[in-house]
């Protein structure tokens, strides 16, 4: 039998023992950290990111706060890189369709402009040259005969003879230049005459009709003096 002394003893320490066993049981768990998947825009597996610290945990996994871990996501994270990544793909999308546009533009300038009629690209036209080609107004349309008088003209324009006009006839380009003309014959007259119009034409066609030789005036044959275009241009 226990004497009293013992018993108290006894009893002191069962009560110790429960309050014990009572407080850890109740004992408050320690602080859990969880390890997400890195975030991705599009998550397409459920292994950890290769270059998150520890890699080797199980997703989702409940890691003591001992373990060397990084500071996880959190979901105001996950959120601000989801909506950095929207406004990335709103603003720098719309640079990038603005240089794609821009870079197809300037593509397109650069390209070089060629004949609708198969004479080849058009040439370089003098600063200084007299009027703008027909191929250089928008939108327009333009017989075959024209183009190759503005490419005769701005080819003697480049050699020093400037034309500031021009005809074409049986396939022959004429150049028309002040006190230059072209006529053909008939018999004792002139069946057909061509001009710079600030020439006195029928004066001229006088002088020349009464054997005369006008003051100032190249006269070249209508039939010779024209210009093979095909053959002047190498086309």
């Amino acid at each position: 039998m226990l004497n009293r002394k013992q018993a108290v003893t006894l009893t002191g320490i069962l009560i110790l023992v429960s309050i014990a066993i009572f407080l850890m049981s109740h004992q408050t768990p320690p602080e859990t950290v969880v390890i997400y998947k890195a975030v991705e825009f599009t998550p397409k597996t459920e292994t950890s990111s290769a270059s998150h610290p520890n890699s080797d945990v199980e997703i989702g996994a409940i890691v003591n706060e001992d373990t060397d871990v990084s500071e996880p996501n959190t979901d105001d994270d996950w959120e601000s890189t989801e909506m950095a990544q929207l406004l990335d793909e709103l603003f720098f999308g719309e640079i990038l369709d603005e240089t794609e546009i821009t870079a197809s533009a300037n593509e397109d300038s650069e390209e070089v402009a060629v004949s609708p009629h198969g004479f080849g690209p058009y040439p370089e036209i003098p600063s200084d040259y007299f009027r703008t080609p027909v191929w250089a107004y928008p939108d327009s349309e333009f017989s075959p005969g024209h183009e190759l008088i503005d490419r005769v003209l701005i080819k003697l324009w480049k050699q020093g003879i400037y034309s500031k006009g021009g005809s074409i006839e049986d396939g022959r380009v004429y150049p028309i230049r002040r006190g230059t003309v072209y006529v053909k014959w008939k018999g004792d007259f002139i069946s057909d005459y061509l001009g710079h119009p600030d020439d006195n034409d029928e004066q001229i066609i006088s002088i020349l009709e009464n054997k005369g030789i006008p003051t100032g005036i190249t006269v070249l044959d209508y039939d010779t003096a024209g210009i093979d275009p095909y053959q002047f241009l190498n086309l």
